[in-house]
Formats: structure tokens, sequence, C-alpha cells
């Protein structure tokens, strides 16, 4: 990196084809795989761009130059920075694959740019650098250098508080820790709900996400959260994230999922052998799922997922939408037995499975995307336990009154 009086200048060379890394800053989907959380680029004209991170910044803009795999400007302008900049982005063929050369235009060297140009630049230098990575191997830096608290999330909201007997409203709550994990072994549990990290507010799980992305595996965090009404503090050591192997190909990894499926089906299938009517209505707690409404939600799962893998083929945003009583309502009703909810999810699995191994080799081919839903595939096991052993829990619950 280079710094002028008002010009930060970043130089890569990229084991990627032009083409790949035009895509890298002018596809919705693609920018938010190496770059930022959130972006909004209109598809067709490419006119203006909105990007925001989970930690609270965002800048919005508009393309002023765009030349295919040759040449990107675009205008800046950051959450609290004194003016607008710019962007010019430059990128030739090269024998290792790109050369890339990235100017951000228009900081002044003066005291009130001292934090927008120290932001700026950290910011480029980590983005540039997940691009190389995404680009040349698919794996998403973001995810794999995120460390662990090592806990599970349900749904929060002010009616669960209070039957938790929680006198706040905002936070995150917890499904379960994971075994050998910092925050089992700090003594965190079921229902806990986490309020405060490294002294910052939790206001959900993106916020929680930004904030842990700021520490590294082996630090030492204080976590404060309630269990009821009482509040408590305590050290948690944050563990490295695991780094899958992503199968090579979607048939491979299509075989995994069948055989993922297969597994859980079978806990869920033999839990819910000979289970009375009284069973399959019964309801833990106030805010909790029956057995049929947590069939619903994972039927929802899988619709959701076969949505967010569409979305992606076209080049859009992929996110899961929250948990929404109303809706599983409606699958519980036009399903209402356990059996006919079991057979929906045996089709909405089995259509999963179709998708991903008819997936196209255009998709394939870019790395970044197919990294990154392979990835999250491969972590839909832990939400499949989660909900099996949630059933299981239910039921035993049931048979003891």
């Amino acid at each position: 990196m280079k710094i002028g009086a008002s010009t930060l200048r970043f130089e890569r060379d990229l084991k990627a084809s032009v083409k790949d890394v035009y895509r890298a800053f002018t596809s919705q989907a693609a920018i938010e795989e190496w770059l930022c959380n959130c972006a909004l680029i209109d598809s067709m004209l490419k006119t203006r761009l909105y990007l925001c991170w989970d930690n609270g910044y965002y800048t919005c803009g508009e393309f002023l130059k765009l030349i295919p795999n040759k040449e990107i400007n675009f205008t800046w302008r950051g959450r609290n920075e004194p003016a607008k900049t710019s962007v010019h982005i430059k990128m030739t063929r090269s024998d290792l694959g790109t050369h890339l050369v990235l100017e951000h235009r228009g900081l002044r060297p003066t005291p009130r740019w001292q934090a927008a140009r120290e932001n700026i630049t950290k910011g480029w230098e980590i983005g540039l650098q997940n691009l190389a990575s995404i680009l040349e191997t698919g794996r998403d830096l973001r995810i794999l250098n995120k460390p662990m608290l090592g806990i599970n999330l349900q749904d929060f909201s002010p009616e669960i508080a209070a039957s938790l007997g929680i006198p706040v409203s905002q936070g995150v709550r917890l499904e379960s820790v994971m075994s050998n994990m910092g925050a089992e072994r700090a003594g965190l549990k079921k229902d806990d709900v986490i309020v405060e990290v490294s002294g910052m507010p939790i206001l959900g799980y993106h916020n929680l996400s930004s904030i842990l992305q700021s520490h590294n595996a082996g630090d030492r965090i204080d976590v404060t959260y309630y269990r009821g009404s009482q509040k408590n503090t305590v050290s948690v050591d944050l563990a490295k994230r695991p780094s899958p192997s992503i199968p090579a190909s979607p048939a491979e990894l299509a075989q995994i999922v069948e055989e993922m499926y297969d597994a859980g089906d079978n806990i869920i299938a033999a839990s819910l052998e000979n289970i009375t009517e009284f069973e399959a209505s019964f309801k833990p707690g106030p805010g909790e799922w029956s057995v049929p409404e947590v069939l619903a939600h994972l039927i929802h799962s899988e619709r959701d997922l076969q949505f967010g893998m569409h979305k992606w083929l076209a080049n859009e945003s992929f996110s899961f939408p929250p948990n929404i009583q109303t809706r599983i309502d409606a699958t519980v009703a036009v399903y209402p037995t356990v059996p006919d909810l079991v057979q929906a999810l045996n089709v909405a699995e089995a259509e999963t499975i179709a998708f991903v191994r008819r997936l196209p080799e255009t998709f394939t081919a870019q790395r970044d995307s197919y990294w990154l839903l392979a990835y999250n595939l491969l972590q839909y096991t832990d939400h499949l336990k989660e909900h099996t052993e949630q059933i299981k829990s239910i039921l035993v619950k049931a048979r003891a009154r």
C-alpha cells in the first residue's frame, strides 16, 4: 500500500481471471462474499451501490465508469466521514492472472480525516486479503478467522424474556453450548441470554458476530448474561474455528448432505415412534415449540435454503429469514398430523439434495460462491442436531407428565 496526500493506493496480484475480479466488485452477491455483510447494487444499470457491515459502518455511492474486465470507478460516502470520496480500480491481465490497482481518492491529510483514513486503510487491506483468498481458494477468511464462543442460538423476544423471568428484551438466547468449548467450560447453559461481550452491548446475532470478529482465537473475553433475573459475568476462552474439507463436486456434496439428512431423519423417526396426540400437542413452556412446530421449522429451513440457493444462482443476496410463528402455524395447519409433517420434511430434503446435485458448472466455477454454499450446507448438521435433540427433549418432558 502507498499513501499519498489524498490517495490510498493498493496493488494486488491475484490468481484469478480479470472477469472474476470484475465480477467481485460489480455483483451484489459476489461483493458480499469478500468485502461487506450486505450489499445493494443496481443489477441492470449498475448506477448505485450501498454496502454495509455488521459493525454498523455503511457507505453509499454511484458508479461513474464501468469498462468490463478493465476499469471501475465509483463514489464513496461512508458513515461519519467528513465528505464524499471515490474509488478507482484498474485490472490488467498478468502472468499470475490479474494485476489489480485500487486507489481510494479524496481523503484529506488533516486531523479531521485521521480516523476515516485509518479505518478505510484497514478495511481495504483486510478486504483485499480476503478477495485473494476467495478467488484463489474459495475460503472466506471472515468466517475461518472468526473465533468461536461455542454456542448455538435460538429466538429471543419480549414474550420469551417474560416467560424466563429475564428483565431485558435484547440479547441472544442460548439453545445449547458445544462440548469442550469456552462457553461450556465457563458454565453457560441453555436459555441463558448474553447481553454484553467485552463491554459491548449485544443487540442480536449480527452484533455479536461483529464483536467476535475483532478478537482472535485464544483470547479470553468477558461475557455478561442473564440466567432468569440474575445477571452474571464470566470469562470465556475463544476457540479457533475448524476449516471444513469442501467436496470437489456438487455430486460429492449432495451425497454428504443426503447422508447427513438420513442420519437426522432416522433419529427423528425413532423419537416419534408411537407418539400420542397429547405428546404431539405438548409445549414445554411459554414461547416454546411443540413437536409439530419443530418439524414445521425444519421444513421452512429447507425451503429457505432452496430459495437462498436460487438467489445465489441469480447473483443476489442470500440470508435466512427470522422465524415467524404465523408461518409455523400455517404449515402445521396444512400438515395436521406428525406423519404428514415428517413426509413433507422428507420431500423438502429430497428437493435440496436434487438442487445441490444439479448445481451448474458456471456456479461451481465461482470458487467463492461454491465454497460458501458448501460450508453452509455442511454446518447445517449442527442445526439438524439441535432440533432432533429438541424433539427428544420435548417428548421426555411430555412423557414425564
